[in-house]
């Protein structure tokens, strides 16, 4: 209920031109809407085909002192520091 109906006791309309004024003005909304969806979907498969995949093997060195041990799901990597033999689970992306 509007306030406009709350005071006077019957509904208020508007003219036609505001009400078309109001109807091209929410069809803009729904397309700049649409605008967004459109580029952020391009974007983000941009993005995605940016990052460099890799390829991680048992045993390869991947610093000074440190290889990997182990491969797990989910892109876990075990990896062993050989100067102080401990093994670490990281997040290998």
């Amino acid at each position: 209920m509007s306030p406009y109906q709350i005071v006077f006791g019957k509904a208020c309309h508007p003219p036609i031109e505001v009400e078309h004024r109001l109807q091209e003005l929410e069809e803009l909304c729904l397309e700049a809407y649409k605008n967004s969806r459109i580029y952020k979907k391009k974007v983000k498969c941009f993005h995605d085909n940016m990052i460099l995949r890799k390829e991680f093997r048992v045993s390869q060195k991947m610093g000074l002192t440190i290889y990997y041990t182990n491969i797990f799901p989910y892109g876990v990597v075990g990896i062993r520091d050989e100067a102080t033999n401990k093994t670490f689970k990281v997040n290998g992306h």
